[in-house]
């Protein structure tokens, strides 16, 4: 079977896992395109390039848990994105826990908060990756501390007591591409090798990644 020999080879080349699933993620870009290769990269696969590029342990077993893990052992949230397709915007989604029946919205939104700043999942922070059209190439990731998240949450909710869901994406830059609304609330980082561009429109100045494997 020809599958099987494949596996063999890439095993006999490339031992760590890792590596493998880098294999296999670059081998299905060249497989497949257009809304197929879309449906592939929707989750897994684009969060475990993200972790190999930043630097955490991507938690590929972990279903309700964080999506991968920092240096300090702190569970991370991952939110990969790439531009909307006949747009010039960026969706960054979250959704908030299911509301209890006839619970108030002081009190749903106090809730919400809580699970934001508490929850194992977010302790370590937010990084929010954007990739390629293919989600084969990483542009850069921003990280967004726990407290800036919560706080948004609840600012959002105050205003929108009945919303079950944020977007904090936006509008691209025509200049340097990138969402100034997600900059100015985040810290953010290029991959190694990428040139670095101040773009004279953003608020805030661009800070250039350090990535240091675990």
């Amino acid at each position: 079977m020809l599958a099987l020999k494949l596996y063999e080879q890439l095993k006999a080349e490339y031992p760590d896992e890792t590596d493998q699933l880098e294999v296999c993620n670059q081998l299905m870009s060249k497989v497949c395109s257009g809304p197929t290769l879309s449906k592939l990269h929707a989750g897994g696969l684009a969060e475990h390039k993200a972790c190999r590029e930043i630097g955490l342990v991507w938690k590929k077993d972990s279903v309700q848990g964080p999506d991968a893990e920092n240096a300090l052992g702190q569970g991370v949230e991952l939110k990969t994105y790439k531009r909307v397709q006949n747009a010039n915007t960026i969706n960054i989604n979250y959704k908030f826990p299911t509301r209890q029946k006839q619970e108030r919205d002081e009190v749903y939104r106090e809730r919400v908060v809580n699970y934001f700043m508490t929850s194992e999942k977010f302790i370590g922070g937010h990084y929010w990756v954007g990739f390629n059209q293919e989600k084969t190439e990483i542009y850069r990731w921003n990280f967004v501390p726990p407290e800036t998240v919560a706080n948004l949450v609840n600012e959002y909710l105050k205003r929108n007591p009945t919303s079950g869901s944020i977007n904090f994406g936006g509008r691209l830059c025509a200049t340097c591409k990138r969402c100034h609304k997600v900059d100015e609330l985040s810290v953010l980082y290029l991959p190694r090798g990428t040139k670095k561009q101040i773009c004279t429109a953003s608020k805030k100045p661009l800070v250039k990644a350090t990535v240091v494997p675990l």
